[in-house]
Protein backbone atom coordinates (compact mmCIF):
# COMPACT_ATOMS: atom_id res chain seq x y z
CA UNK A 1 0.00 0.00 0.00
CA UNK A 2 1.34 3.44 -0.94
CA UNK A 3 2.27 5.65 2.00
CA UNK A 4 0.10 8.70 2.58
CA UNK A 5 1.73 12.12 2.48
CA UNK A 6 0.86 15.38 4.20
CA UNK A 7 0.38 18.75 2.42
CA UNK A 8 3.94 19.63 3.51
CA UNK A 9 5.69 16.57 2.05
CA UNK A 10 7.36 18.25 -0.93
CA UNK A 11 8.66 21.07 1.28
CA UNK A 12 10.00 18.58 3.84
CA UNK A 13 11.71 16.70 1.03
CA UNK A 14 13.40 19.89 -0.16
CA UNK A 15 14.46 20.56 3.46
CA UNK A 16 16.35 17.21 3.34
CA UNK A 17 14.14 15.42 5.81
CA UNK A 18 14.94 11.80 6.67
CA UNK A 19 11.60 10.04 6.33
CA UNK A 20 10.03 7.08 8.11
CA UNK A 21 6.78 5.15 7.94
CA UNK A 22 4.34 5.97 10.71
CA UNK A 23 0.83 4.49 10.72
CA UNK A 24 0.86 4.32 6.92
CA UNK A 25 2.21 7.86 6.47
CA UNK A 26 5.58 8.96 5.09
CA UNK A 27 6.66 11.46 7.75
CA UNK A 28 9.90 13.26 8.67
CA UNK A 29 11.91 11.36 11.26
CA UNK A 30 14.40 14.22 11.57
CA UNK A 31 16.03 17.00 9.57
CA UNK A 32 19.61 16.14 10.49
CA UNK A 33 19.63 15.67 14.27
CA UNK A 34 16.73 14.67 16.51
CA UNK A 35 18.72 15.70 19.59
CA UNK A 36 19.35 19.20 18.22
CA UNK A 37 15.69 19.56 17.25
CA UNK A 38 14.51 18.47 20.71
CA UNK A 39 16.91 20.91 22.37
CA UNK A 40 15.77 23.72 20.09
CA UNK A 41 12.18 23.19 21.25
CA UNK A 42 13.20 22.94 24.91
CA UNK A 43 15.04 26.27 24.90
CA UNK A 44 13.61 28.17 21.94
CA UNK A 45 11.02 27.08 19.34
CA UNK A 46 10.38 24.59 16.55
CA UNK A 47 7.42 23.27 14.60
CA UNK A 48 6.09 19.81 13.74
CA UNK A 49 3.98 18.67 10.82
CA UNK A 50 1.20 16.70 12.54
CA UNK A 51 -1.15 16.64 9.56
CA UNK A 52 -1.33 12.84 9.80
CA UNK A 53 -3.45 13.17 12.95
CA UNK A 54 -7.22 13.03 12.64
CA UNK A 55 -9.47 16.10 12.87
CA UNK A 56 -13.16 15.30 13.37
CA UNK A 57 -16.08 17.71 13.65
CA UNK A 58 -18.88 16.37 15.84
CA UNK A 59 -22.06 18.43 15.78
CA UNK A 60 -25.71 18.03 16.64
CA UNK A 61 -28.29 18.23 19.40
CA UNK A 62 -27.01 15.04 21.04
CA UNK A 63 -23.27 15.63 20.64
CA UNK A 64 -22.80 16.19 24.38
CA UNK A 65 -24.73 12.98 25.15
CA UNK A 66 -22.50 11.06 22.74
CA UNK A 67 -19.33 12.12 24.55
CA UNK A 68 -20.85 11.40 27.96
CA UNK A 69 -21.22 7.82 26.68
CA UNK A 70 -17.73 7.33 25.26
CA UNK A 71 -15.34 10.00 26.65
CA UNK A 72 -13.81 9.82 30.13
CA UNK A 73 -14.09 13.56 30.84
CA UNK A 74 -17.18 15.75 31.25
CA UNK A 75 -17.08 18.40 28.52
CA UNK A 76 -18.77 21.10 30.58
CA UNK A 77 -16.99 24.28 29.48
CA UNK A 78 -17.15 26.12 26.14
CA UNK A 79 -13.93 27.05 24.31
CA UNK A 80 -11.90 24.52 26.29
CA UNK A 81 -10.00 21.37 25.36
CA UNK A 82 -10.03 18.16 27.38
CA UNK A 83 -7.52 15.30 27.25
CA UNK A 84 -8.96 11.86 27.92
CA UNK A 85 -9.90 8.49 26.46
CA UNK A 86 -12.52 7.10 24.10
CA UNK A 87 -13.97 3.92 25.62
CA UNK A 88 -16.03 1.18 23.98
CA UNK A 89 -19.15 -0.39 25.49
CA UNK A 90 -16.90 -3.33 26.45
CA UNK A 91 -14.83 -0.95 28.59
CA UNK A 92 -11.75 -0.96 26.34
CA UNK A 93 -9.72 2.19 25.74
CA UNK A 94 -9.92 2.78 21.98
CA UNK A 95 -7.76 5.93 21.82
CA UNK A 96 -6.35 8.84 23.79
CA UNK A 97 -7.66 12.08 22.33
CA UNK A 98 -8.24 15.78 22.91
CA UNK A 99 -11.81 17.04 22.55
CA UNK A 100 -12.46 20.76 22.11
CA UNK A 101 -15.91 22.06 23.01
CA UNK A 102 -17.18 25.03 21.00
CA UNK A 103 -20.68 24.73 22.45
CA UNK A 104 -22.95 22.01 23.79
CA UNK A 105 -23.71 20.98 20.20
CA UNK A 106 -20.31 21.56 18.50
CA UNK A 107 -17.00 19.77 19.14
CA UNK A 108 -13.65 19.12 17.47
CA UNK A 109 -11.89 15.84 18.21
CA UNK A 110 -8.14 15.45 17.63
CA UNK A 111 -7.39 11.73 17.35
CA UNK A 112 -4.41 9.49 16.61
CA UNK A 113 -3.94 8.65 12.94
CA UNK A 114 -3.57 4.93 13.64
CA UNK A 115 -6.88 4.90 15.51
CA UNK A 116 -8.99 7.31 13.49
CA UNK A 117 -11.09 4.67 11.75
CA UNK A 118 -11.68 2.85 15.04
CA UNK A 119 -12.71 6.14 16.67
CA UNK A 120 -15.14 6.92 13.85
CA UNK A 121 -16.60 3.41 14.00
CA UNK A 122 -17.09 3.76 17.77
CA UNK A 123 -18.89 7.08 17.37
CA UNK A 124 -21.09 5.83 14.52
CA UNK A 125 -22.02 2.73 16.49
CA UNK A 126 -23.04 4.78 19.53
CA UNK A 127 -24.97 7.26 17.36
CA UNK A 128 -26.91 4.40 15.76
CA UNK A 129 -27.48 2.37 18.94
CA UNK A 130 -28.77 5.38 20.89
CA UNK A 131 -30.59 7.19 18.07
CA UNK A 132 -28.48 10.30 18.66
CA UNK A 133 -28.89 13.39 16.48
CA UNK A 134 -25.19 13.83 15.68
CA UNK A 135 -23.35 14.64 12.45
CA UNK A 136 -19.76 13.37 12.20
CA UNK A 137 -17.39 14.89 9.63
CA UNK A 138 -13.76 13.96 9.01
CA UNK A 139 -11.94 17.14 7.92
CA UNK A 140 -8.42 15.65 8.09
CA UNK A 141 -7.83 15.49 4.33
CA UNK A 142 -9.09 19.06 3.80
CA UNK A 143 -6.71 20.69 6.28
CA UNK A 144 -3.09 20.87 7.35
CA UNK A 145 -2.15 20.56 11.01
CA UNK A 146 0.96 22.11 12.59
CA UNK A 147 2.31 22.20 16.17
CA UNK A 148 4.46 25.23 17.03
CA UNK A 149 6.18 24.33 20.28
CA UNK A 150 8.88 25.60 22.60
CA UNK A 151 9.97 27.74 25.52
CA UNK A 152 9.63 30.88 23.39
CA UNK A 153 6.60 29.74 21.41
CA UNK A 154 4.11 32.25 22.79
CA UNK A 155 5.98 35.43 21.87
CA UNK A 156 7.20 34.10 18.53
CA UNK A 157 3.88 32.57 17.49
CA UNK A 158 2.10 35.86 18.16
CA UNK A 159 4.60 37.61 15.86
CA UNK A 160 4.25 34.86 13.27
CA UNK A 161 0.45 35.07 13.17
CA UNK A 162 0.64 38.87 12.94
CA UNK A 163 3.01 38.52 9.97
CA UNK A 164 0.72 35.99 8.31
CA UNK A 165 -2.26 38.30 8.72
CA UNK A 166 -0.26 41.09 7.03
CA UNK A 167 0.36 38.70 4.14
CA UNK A 168 -3.37 37.87 4.03
CA UNK A 169 -2.66 34.22 4.84
CA UNK A 170 -4.39 34.22 8.23
CA UNK A 171 -7.09 36.42 9.73
CA UNK A 172 -5.78 38.93 12.24
CA UNK A 173 -6.29 36.99 15.47
CA UNK A 174 -3.04 37.91 17.26
CA UNK A 175 -4.89 40.00 19.89
CA UNK A 176 -7.28 37.12 20.65
CA UNK A 177 -4.43 34.64 20.66
CA UNK A 178 -2.51 36.68 23.24
CA UNK A 179 -5.21 35.93 25.82
CA UNK A 180 -5.64 32.22 25.02
CA UNK A 181 -4.73 30.05 28.02
CA UNK A 182 -3.56 26.44 28.12
CA UNK A 183 -6.10 24.02 26.67
CA UNK A 184 -8.19 26.86 25.27
CA UNK A 185 -8.63 27.75 21.60
CA UNK A 186 -9.92 30.23 19.04
CA UNK A 187 -11.58 29.51 15.70
CA UNK A 188 -12.25 32.04 12.97
CA UNK A 189 -12.90 31.83 9.22
CA UNK A 190 -11.83 28.17 9.02
CA UNK A 191 -8.69 28.66 11.14
CA UNK A 192 -8.30 26.79 14.40
CA UNK A 193 -5.57 27.57 16.96
CA UNK A 194 -5.35 25.85 20.35
CA UNK A 195 -2.78 26.34 23.09
CA UNK A 196 -1.89 22.67 23.31
CA UNK A 197 0.93 20.32 22.37
CA UNK A 198 2.72 17.03 22.86
CA UNK A 199 6.15 18.19 24.01
CA UNK A 200 5.87 19.33 27.61
CA UNK A 201 6.58 22.88 26.45
CA UNK A 202 4.20 25.74 25.79
CA UNK A 203 2.88 25.94 22.27
CA UNK A 204 0.05 26.08 19.77
CA UNK A 205 -1.56 23.63 17.39
CA UNK A 206 -3.00 25.11 14.20
CA UNK A 207 -5.15 23.76 11.41
CA UNK A 208 -6.37 25.53 8.28
CA UNK A 209 -7.20 24.73 4.66
CA UNK A 210 -4.54 22.55 3.02
CA UNK A 211 -4.46 25.07 0.14
CA UNK A 212 -2.62 27.43 2.48
CA UNK A 213 0.14 24.92 3.28
CA UNK A 214 2.71 26.34 0.80
CA UNK A 215 2.28 29.92 2.06
CA UNK A 216 2.37 28.74 5.69
CA UNK A 217 5.58 26.73 5.19
CA UNK A 218 7.32 29.56 3.37
CA UNK A 219 6.37 32.11 6.03
CA UNK A 220 7.18 30.04 9.13
CA UNK A 221 10.57 28.87 7.82
CA UNK A 222 11.52 32.33 6.54
CA UNK A 223 10.56 33.65 9.97
CA UNK A 224 13.25 31.38 11.40
CA UNK A 225 11.26 28.60 13.08
CA UNK A 226 12.84 25.24 12.23
CA UNK A 227 10.96 22.07 11.24
CA UNK A 228 11.34 19.10 13.59
CA UNK A 229 10.66 15.41 13.08
CA UNK A 230 8.99 12.49 14.83
CA UNK A 231 12.17 11.46 16.66
CA UNK A 232 12.44 14.82 18.43
CA UNK A 233 8.73 14.69 19.22
CA UNK A 234 9.20 11.24 20.76
CA UNK A 235 12.06 12.49 22.95
CA UNK A 236 10.09 15.51 24.10
CA UNK A 237 6.83 13.69 24.82
CA UNK A 238 8.55 10.92 26.80
CA UNK A 239 10.60 13.40 28.84
CA UNK A 240 7.28 15.10 29.61
CA UNK A 241 5.68 11.81 30.70
CA UNK A 242 3.23 11.71 27.79
CA UNK A 243 2.15 8.34 26.40
CA UNK A 244 2.00 7.05 22.83
CA UNK A 245 -1.10 5.00 22.05
CA UNK A 246 -0.18 1.66 20.54
CA UNK A 247 2.94 1.33 22.72
CA UNK A 248 2.32 2.66 26.23
CA UNK A 249 -1.42 2.06 26.02
CA UNK A 250 -3.45 -0.42 23.95
CA UNK A 251 -6.97 -1.85 24.04
CA UNK A 252 -5.66 -4.62 26.28
CA UNK A 253 -4.16 -2.23 28.87
CA UNK A 254 -5.63 -0.28 31.76
CA UNK A 255 -5.27 3.44 32.43
CA UNK A 256 -5.71 2.75 36.14
CA UNK A 257 -2.71 2.20 38.41
CA UNK A 258 -0.77 4.86 36.50
CA UNK A 259 -0.50 8.62 36.11
CA UNK A 260 -3.32 8.34 33.53
CA UNK A 261 -5.98 7.52 36.11
CA UNK A 262 -6.68 11.21 36.78
CA UNK A 263 -8.12 11.55 33.26
CA UNK A 264 -10.99 9.15 34.00
CA UNK A 265 -13.69 10.92 35.98
CA UNK A 266 -15.68 8.79 38.47
CA UNK A 267 -18.99 10.04 37.02
CA UNK A 268 -18.10 8.68 33.56
CA UNK A 269 -20.80 6.20 32.56
CA UNK A 270 -18.32 3.36 31.90
CA UNK A 271 -16.03 4.07 34.87
CA UNK A 272 -17.08 1.06 36.96
CA UNK A 273 -16.78 -1.27 33.98
CA UNK A 274 -13.26 0.01 33.26
CA UNK A 275 -12.32 -0.42 36.92
CA UNK A 276 -13.60 -3.99 37.05
CA UNK A 277 -11.60 -4.93 33.95
CA UNK A 278 -8.48 -3.23 35.34
CA UNK A 279 -8.64 -5.13 38.61
CA UNK A 280 -8.82 -8.47 36.77
CA UNK A 281 -5.74 -7.70 34.68
CA UNK A 282 -3.71 -5.17 36.64
CA UNK A 283 -0.51 -3.66 35.27
CA UNK A 284 1.36 -0.64 36.60
CA UNK A 285 2.63 1.89 34.04
CA UNK A 286 5.75 3.57 35.42
CA UNK A 287 8.70 5.63 34.26
CA UNK A 288 12.24 4.26 34.50
CA UNK A 289 15.58 6.11 34.27
CA UNK A 290 18.48 3.87 33.22
CA UNK A 291 22.07 4.04 34.42
CA UNK A 292 23.72 3.23 31.10
CA UNK A 293 23.28 2.16 27.48
CA UNK A 294 21.94 0.42 25.50
CA UNK A 295 18.52 2.01 25.29
CA UNK A 296 15.92 -0.69 26.07
CA UNK A 297 13.66 -1.86 23.25
CA UNK A 298 9.89 -2.22 23.28
CA UNK A 299 8.81 -5.56 24.79
CA UNK A 300 12.15 -6.16 26.55
CA UNK A 301 11.35 -7.97 29.79
CA UNK A 302 12.18 -6.39 33.13
CA UNK A 303 12.85 -7.43 36.68
CA UNK A 304 10.56 -6.87 38.67
CA UNK A 305 8.41 -8.74 36.13
CA UNK A 306 7.15 -6.51 33.36
CA UNK A 307 8.11 -5.17 29.94
CA UNK A 308 9.27 -1.98 28.25
CA UNK A 309 6.64 -0.07 26.27
CA UNK A 310 8.75 2.82 24.86
CA UNK A 311 12.21 4.33 25.32
CA UNK A 312 14.40 7.24 24.20
CA UNK A 313 17.69 8.86 25.12
CA UNK A 314 16.94 11.99 27.14
CA UNK A 315 19.35 14.83 26.24
CA UNK A 316 18.26 16.69 29.39
CA UNK A 317 18.95 13.82 31.79
CA UNK A 318 21.74 12.43 29.58
CA UNK A 319 20.41 8.93 30.19
CA UNK A 320 17.98 6.53 28.53
CA UNK A 321 14.43 6.70 29.87
CA UNK A 322 11.47 4.35 29.39
CA UNK A 323 7.87 3.65 30.14
CA UNK A 324 7.37 0.12 31.44
CA UNK A 325 4.35 -1.92 32.49
CA UNK A 326 5.00 -3.94 35.63
CA UNK A 327 2.97 -6.90 36.80
CA UNK A 328 3.33 -5.88 40.44
CA UNK A 329 3.27 -2.61 42.33
CA UNK A 330 6.54 -0.71 42.24
CA UNK A 331 7.32 2.62 43.82
CA UNK A 332 9.60 5.56 43.09
CA UNK A 333 13.24 4.67 43.65
CA UNK A 334 12.81 0.90 43.24
CA UNK A 335 15.61 -0.78 41.27
CA UNK A 336 14.83 -2.19 37.80
CA UNK A 337 16.81 -4.58 35.60
CA UNK A 338 16.48 -5.18 31.86
CA UNK A 339 18.41 -7.26 29.34
CA UNK A 340 18.69 -5.48 26.00
CA UNK A 341 20.55 -7.05 23.06
CA UNK A 342 22.26 -9.46 25.45
CA UNK A 343 23.46 -6.63 27.69
CA UNK A 344 22.26 -5.99 31.24
CA UNK A 345 21.17 -2.49 32.22
CA UNK A 346 19.98 -1.22 35.58
CA UNK A 347 17.80 1.73 36.49
CA UNK A 348 15.21 3.00 38.94
CA UNK A 349 11.52 3.86 38.97
CA UNK A 350 11.14 7.62 38.43
CA UNK A 351 8.46 10.15 39.20
CA UNK A 352 6.73 11.69 36.20
CA UNK A 353 7.29 13.79 34.22
CA UNK A 354 10.95 12.80 33.86
CA UNK A 355 11.89 16.43 33.13
CA UNK A 356 10.37 18.86 35.61
CA UNK A 357 9.50 22.39 34.48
Amino acid sequence: MEQKRTPFFEFEEKALAHFTDFAGWKLPLHFGSAINEAQKVRYDIGFFDISHMGRLKVEGQDAYKLFRKIFTRDLKQDLKGFYGFLVSEEGKVIDDVVIFRKSETEYIAIVNSSRKEKDIDLMKQEITNNGFDVDLKDISSDTFFIAVQGAKSREKTLKLISLMSQKKIFPDVSDKLASVKRFSFIEQDGFFISRTGYTGEDGFEIYASKDLAPAFWDTITTFGIIPCGLAARDILRLEAGLILYGLDLTEEDTVFFSHLEKFVEPNFERYNLMKEIAQKKTTYLRGVVWDNFPIPSTKDETEPPGYITSSVFSPILRRPISFARFKQEVKEGDKVKVITRNKVNYGYVSSLPFVKK
